[in-house]
């Protein structure tokens, strides 16, 4: 009986490794689901740590870049062709952004911060990343 236990393991290992490299359990599936989250944990930590404002800030910097771009579009752009019309002047065409999707990033950054912090203060927030 030796050899046909050699047998059936020789057969039967190949086969039980197949099916559970086919089948992935619920605790694989949600590591590998969680993995590009956590890659992206990784590198703010790394960004964030950093001494350069070139690499830690970049997401500062994106938020007063939009924060500017909506102060010219519903305020300073006004208030320099009342300034050019006050005193006189000819009002030369002032540049216009679009808006839109300004409007749509700005939101979009403060949405993820919202939930964010909306999660912390229910006391539901994941740390697991």
């Amino acid at each position: 009986m030796p050899g046909l236990r050699r047998v059936a393991e020789t057969i039967v290992q190949p086969v039980a490794d197949l099916i559970d490299e086919v089948h992935t359990s619920d605790e694989e599936r949600e590591e590998l689901r969680q993995r590009p989250a956590m890659a992206v944990h990784r590198t703010n930590q790394i960004e964030a740590a950093h001494t350069s404002v070139f690499v830690a800030g970049w997401r500062p910097f994106i938020g007063w870049v939009l924060g500017v771009c909506i102060a010219y579009a519903f305020l300073i752009r006004d208030l320099i062709a009342w300034a050019f019309v006050a005193f006189g002047a000819d009002l030369p065409e002032l540049p216009t952004l679009a808006i839109g999707e300004i409007i749509t990033l700005t939101l979009s950054m403060l949405g993820l911060a919202g939930m964010r912090t909306g999660e912390r203060i229910a006391g539901r927030e994941r740390n697991r990343l």
